[in-house]
């Protein structure tokens, strides 16, 4: 059974509130989370000097983040054996920290940001601009061509390790002329019959993830090589290495199964 909710959203993190301010010591009932790269473990002593980043409330516990150059045992936030509810915690506390330590200086007059009291963001003390933790709007889309799934493959992931294309919205288009442009761009081909499917938060650092179904049109496979490194049609009852379930990606393939 598939679950409709996917990890890092706040409804699939059960009474989970999202918060920002930074603290130089945790409530010693707090949960912290120690990242490094996409790796994250949880503890509870600090060292005197780190500053602990508060980014919400798990069950009316504190959670805290703070950066450490070396995990004694970092659990791979996409591994196999996450406590779900602790990996999803643990992308936004990662997505938290990297838009915090981002976003330092005002980009208006280069003033100092510090955290609002009354609400979710940072605020210059000398020109009073706000600015608040934002999101990456991006689709990603599996393409169909009667039992037979277009897959993507990006020269930097695992051996042997396929995907869907996927891309960043521009300026002056929706969602769906995204979704149209991307694919054409990344692999030649036309398509039609965009239809959305659902969403998920994807704390790397802070997409939001707008997943589609798309049926094939025309073309022949003509691929972005600055993007991709192969492009494939694979039957759906052999399909290779995927993507972690945690993933859209691996949702929109595997409710197509």
């Amino acid at each position: 059974m598939i679950k409709y909710n996917l990890p890092f959203s706040r409804k699939f993190i059960d009474m989970f509130s999202f918060n920002l301010k930074e603290t130089a010591n945790a409530d010693k009932s707090g949960k912290i989370f120690f990242v490094n790269g996409f790796r994250y473990e949880i503890g509870e002593q600090v060292d005197i000097n780190e500053k602990l980043l508060l980014f919400g409330y798990f069950k009316g516990t504190p959670c805290y983040v703070v950066y450490r150059d070396k995990l004694s045992n970092g659990i791979n936030i996409m591994g196999r054996g996450n406590n779900e509810e602790n990996r999803s915690i643990a992308g936004v506390a990662m997505a938290a920290l990297k838009w915090s330590e981002e976003n330092k200086f005002c980009g208006k007059c280069g003033g100092k940001l510090y955290f609002m009291q009354q609400e979710i963001g940072k605020i210059c003390k000398n020109c009073n601009f706000k600015i608040y933790p934002r999101l990456n709007p991006a689709v990603i889309v599996l393409v169909k061509r009667g039992e037979e799934f277009l897959l993507t493959r990006k020269r930097e992931w695992q051996k042997d390790r396929y995907g869907l294309v996927a891309g960043f919205l521009e300026y002056g288009e929706n969602a769906e002329e995204g979704v149209i442009r991307e694919v054409y761009e990344e692999t030649g081909l036309q398509i039609k019959n965009v239809r959305y499917i659902k969403s998920q938060f994807w704390p790397f650092p802070y997409q939001m993830m707008l997943g589609f179904f798309a049926d094939y049109v025309a073309g022949e496979i003509k691929i972005d090589r600055n993007e991709l490194e192969e492009v494939k049609w694979f039957n759906k009852k052999k399909l290779p290495l995927l993507p972690p379930k945690a993933s859209i990606s691996r949702y929109l393939i595997d409710v197509s199964l």
